[in-house]
């Protein structure tokens, strides 16, 4: 049996932030959404997402993997919603440590709808290069630059609890270039990305 009290620390230790939020920008001001995690209908952690598709969000595995535990979905209640929208299916992503979040259109209300879809570019950043990043660090919305390190896999970007998900991209390339799935604790400002 999974210890509950151990669930908690490793997932604010992994990313997860447990302050609910408020959008603080319009959907089409932003290009990063705000995952909830619902454990038995109790705020349970925050994370970041990227719009990959109409109701198709990329995210780290790790903000959402409560709801592909086959224990924890069979003794306990666990809800995603992405942007006040309720997920419908989690994919597991495999070795990247990510997962499609899929949402069900149908649930749309009228006027309602998902923040719009970026492309996804499988182009990666050179060394050095400028990138944008958005995310939900400790529930709040928020947009800086970061810069590609030397290893192809981490950013020089500072992140908060919350922001695992995020997406990183270029403007003038118009797609996302990636997630960040981890902040690297011998480095404060370097976060491995995916």
């Amino acid at each position: 049996m999974r210890n509950l009290l151990l669930v908690a620390p490793l997932a604010l230790s992994m990313g997860c932030a447990s302050a609910p939020s408020e959008p603080s920008a319009p959907l089409t001001e932003r290009v990063s959404s705000l995952v909830e995690v619902f454990f038995d209908g109790q705020l349970y952690c925050t994370g970041s997402a990227a719009p990959i598709g109409n109701g198709i969000y990329l995210t780290a595995f790790h903000v959402v993997d409560l709801w592909e535990d086959e224990y924890m979905t069979s003794n306990y209640t666990i809800t995603i919603s992405i942007d006040g929208f309720w997920a419908a299916e989690v994919m597991h992503l495999g070795d990247l440590d990510a997962a499609l979040v899929l949402m069900d259109p149908s649930l749309l209300e009228e006027g309602q709808e998902f923040l719009a879809p970026w492309p996804l570019s499988l182009r990666e950043p050179s060394v050095g290069e400028e990138v944008i990043i958005s995310g939900w660090g400790l529930g709040s919305f928020w947009m800086t630059e970061g810069r590609a390190t030397t290893d192809d896999d981490r950013l020089s970007v500072p992140v908060s609890p919350g922001d695992s998900g995020c997406p990183f991209f270029r403007e003038d390339v118009g797609a996302i270039l990636g997630i960040i799935i981890a902040k690297d604790t011998r480095a404060p400002n370097h976060t491995y990305v995916v």
